[in-house]
């Protein structure tokens, strides 16, 4: 938005301020400055003998790895108030202000330091991290193939500013924003932790269930997958002569790509609706079919939720259980036990250049079955608490895309 004097004035404000917003380069409001290369670090694997060296990866959940700290050292110190940006990489333009934890380590050569001088480093942060900064940073990744961010071009990132106390107001809001996304964050990861943690006891069976006279059910079995399934996946006929990729349908041919996170990722699909799919009986899914990936990435699990829809293509096989005898919710879960990946899935793959599984090996994987009641109660409680992650996922997505609007409108 332009105002009548031909400044841009944000779509969003605080409707208490009213001056104009000032234009400036990066390096005319903070010092940037490269971190301790490779010349000043000397590693050491006792902490208590040496500082934390801080790169762009702590901030995302990297291994620690501690520094002697030398009198070199002490001038690549963070202080409060600090930003890093990463400097290289698929990271490179990733900003993050220092919390206190970090404080008094010493900082990086690929996560150059930004120190402000006297404006709000919680609103340059967030400032930072907008689709105006991010655009400029595109611009100077054109045609590299690995994307780099030298101090010039850091320094020469524009900012618009408005005075300190309009700064601190958009800051303490967006960190308010931030603070509640963070909550959520760590209320889902409670809730995995302790799915993983009851998966354990239940698989284990060190918890058990109950019938409805009070009673334990009878001793699980152990069989194997072919036992209580149909396990089969594309031939290779049928994908030559039968499937005609195209870019738009109806008709999804769910390949390898497409199962992630126990759930199917649509996001980039191809659809046969002008294949011969008449021919493709043995290749059409339907609800409760499990999908499981045999090549490449392993043990990828999903489950189908409609009929009519898709189609096996090539990676990926399909799971079609005696539901007389296995509840798929229950099979699904079962699969996602670390020890079942470790024990049956792993002792299977091939040791070629790549990893894969046959249709006879898939077949051979053991499961521990318990009665179908039984199942059907496991199944039902897992897929709640799974249920209640995927909500706060959600509400955590629904923060996140709101909290990019707020930039787009509050900034220019």
């Amino acid at each position: 938005m332009i105002n009548p004097s031909g400044n841009p004035i944000p779509l969003l404000r605080f409707e208490e301020y009213s001056a104009l917003w000032k234009l400036q380069k990066l390096n005319s409001i903070a010092e940037i400055k490269r971190g301790a290369g490779s010349q000043y670090i000397k590693y050491v694997s006792n902490p208590r003998n040496g500082i934390r060296l801080i790169r762009i990866g702590d901030f995302l959940g990297s291994e620690p790895v501690f520094v002697e700290d030398t009198r070199d050292m002490k001038r690549f110190r963070l202080m409060k108030g600090d930003i890093l940006i990463a400097g290289t990489g698929a990271t490179a333009g990733i900003t993050f202000l220092v919390p206190d934890n970090f404080i008094d380590h010493a900082f990086s050569y690929n996560a150059p330091r930004i120190r402000v001088i006297n404006d709000s480093a919680n609103y340059l942060v967030q400032y930072l991290k907008s689709n105006l900064v991010l655009r400029q940073q595109q611009s100077l990744f054109t045609g590299l193939a690995q994307p780099f961010l030298d101090m010039r071009a850091i320094g020469g990132f524009k900012i618009h500013l408005p005075t300190l106390p309009e700064q601190q107001k958009i800051a303490a809001f967006l960190s308010a924003v931030d603070t509640k996304i963070q909550q959520l964050q760590r209320k889902k990861e409670l809730l995995e932790q302790y799915k993983k943690g009851v998966m354990q006891k239940i698989f284990s069976q060190e918890i058990r269930f109950k019938n409805e006279d009070g009673n334990d059910y009878p001793d699980w079995e152990e069989r194997s997958l072919g036992d209580v399934g149909d396990v089969s996946k594309l031939a290779g006929y049928e994908f030559t002569k039968h499937i005609l990729y195209e870019s738009k349908g109806e008709i999804i041919a769910l390949r390898g790509l497409n199962i992630k996170n126990n759930s199917l990722d649509l996001s980039n699909v191809k659809y046969i609706d002008n294949s011969e799919l008449g021919k493709l009986g043995r290749s059409k899914l339907y609800i409760d079919d499990l999908m499981f990936t045999y090549i490449g990435t392993i043990g990828e699990v999903a489950l189908i939720k409609e009929d009519n829809r898709f189609y096996l293509a090539p990676n990926v096989s399909r799971i079609r259980l005696n539901k007389d005898i296995a509840n798929p919710l229950f099979v699904i879960q079962h699969f996602n036990l670390p020890r079942f990946k470790q024990r049956e899935v792993k002792k299977y793959i091939s040791s070629s250049s790549q990893p894969a599984l046959t249709m006879g090996n898939v077949r051979k994987f053991l499961i521990h079955l318990p009665t179908l009641e039984e199942q059907n109660k496991i199944a039902s409680y897992l897929g709640t608490v799974d249920k209640c992650a995927n909500l706060i996922g959600k509400q955590i997505g629904g923060i996140n895309h709101f909290k990019k609007g707020l930039l787009q409108q509050m900034f220019i």
